[in-house]
């Protein structure tokens, strides 16, 4: 050790076995994946070749850096209005761009079709007004668009906290070197949120990869649909696409490790003021942009669920099943969440937008596994959709009887 050196104290035993025990735990489940390729029968290495595996790769691949780019542009845009600039009510909409995360991508995804498609709540609209068709949203256009809408949160928070960070002090230098905002923006705060960015963006890389819902939702064939597909019908081939999936993951992790150890240190400061910048003529145009993705991620979505939970409600006057719930049941998860509510924060001020996110997390979990709803609802759908086939497997998964 070189004088002045500071020797790091080792961790506790105890910490090491628990650490150990936990790494094993979280390697059984790949450790098992490989354990069933080799054992299986199959010809492991010809399937991981085959040309059914490698389409469902190629398509992932295209997707999950589709949406990772349109995420990380969107996420970036919104985190810099709401946090650098003149934008108005942007406090409002620092929590309202965080909302997305309540829904889960299939729930969304099928909102969106209820809500956006040709025969949906948008559709009746415009044909007010004569128009007599909407966009439809199926496949590639499908998946990227509402993947997109859900997912740029990911990057959108980090983002706008990291702005929340950038010492005020290299801004202000810049400009009084007879730097412009946008230059200030692209020589100062840009490198400092680029790892923010990036970081952001292999989170939604990997959620795009991992994701089912909304593919299953939108008939794109994915790693992740096709393991659905082919898990009864041919194991051999839903293992080595579960394996594909495996290695993709893996990869992507020692990529960001490798790419982030190379990445420059950056400037850390709570500043108690923000340098921020005038939109001018730009400033209704930005609200306009704010207000569609918030309309488009949370409105769209918002409305089809009060379409389906106002059509439940109104069954019984139609003739139907009455929606049904189950009181105690939601009784105890609530009292449940009010247990674990994180932290229980009191403070207030400025950062009360900051904590909601968090808490979003919570309420989706609350939400999307405490309610026992019965009901018998008959909504309008293309011919072709695929929704009942998601809920009908959501349900099974959960161990409760399809309706």
């Amino acid at each position: 050790m070189t004088p002045g050196e500071v020797r790091r104290p080792s961790a506790p035993w105890s910490l090491l076995v628990l650490g150990g025990a936990l790494a094993v735990a979280f390697a059984f489940p790949a450790s098992y994946l490989i354990w069933r390729n080799f054992t299986e029968g199959a010809d492991p290495a010809g399937l991981l070749l085959a040309d059914r595996t490698l389409q469902p790769l190629w398509r992932t691949l295209r997707l999950a850096v589709l949406v990772s780019c349109s995420s990380a542009l969107l996420g970036t845009s919104l985190a810099w209005l709401t946090t650098r600039t003149d934008l108005p009510f942007r406090r409002v909409w620092r929590v309202v761009l965080a909302v997305p995360l309540v829904f889960p991508t299939f729930i969304g995804a099928a909102a969106l079709i209820r809500t956006l498609n040709p025969g949906g709540l948008a559709n009746d609209m415009f044909a007010r007004v004569g128009f007599d068709r909407t966009l439809e949203i199926r496949g590639l256009l499908g998946a990227w668009f509402v993947l997109t809408l859900f997912t740029y949160p990911y990057v959108f928070l980090p983002v706008a906290a990291r702005l929340r960070q950038v010492p005020a002090a290299l801004e202000e230098s810049a400009r009084v070197l007879g730097d412009g905002s946008w230059s200030v923006f692209r020589r100062v705060v840009a490198p400092q949120v680029a790892a923010t960015i990036g970081a952001g963006a292999l989170l939604v890389f990997l959620y795009t990869i991992s994701d089912f819902g909304a593919v299953q939702v939108m008939r794109y064939d994915t790693l992740t649909r096709a393991i659905f597909t082919n898990r009864l019908a041919n194991q051999p081939i839903a293992l080595a696409l579960s394996l594909i999936l495996l290695i993709l993951a893996a990869l992507v992790v020692v990529f960001e490790r490798q790419v982030s150890k190379r990445l420059p240190k950056v400037s850390i400061s709570r500043s108690a003021r923000l340098v921020d910048y005038r939109l001018g003529r730009w400033r209704w145009p930005a609200l306009g942009f704010v207000g569609v993705v918030a309309m488009a991620a949370v409105g769209a979505p918002m409305t089809a669920l009060s379409d389906w939970a106002a059509d439940g409600l109104l069954r019984e006057r139609r003739g139907g099943r009455p929606l049904t719930i189950d009181l105690d049941k939601v009784t105890d998860a609530s009292w449940n969440t009010v247990q674990v509510c994180p932290g229980r924060d009191r403070g207030r001020g400025r950062n009360s937008s900051d904590r909601f996110p968090g808490r979003a997390i919570w309420l989706q979990t609350w939400c999307c596994c405490s309610f026992d709803c019965s009901c018998d609802v008959r909504v309008t759908w293309p011919a072709d959709s695929t929704l009942a086939a998601v809920l009908d497997g959501e349900i099974r998964s959960r161990g409760r009887p399809a309706k």
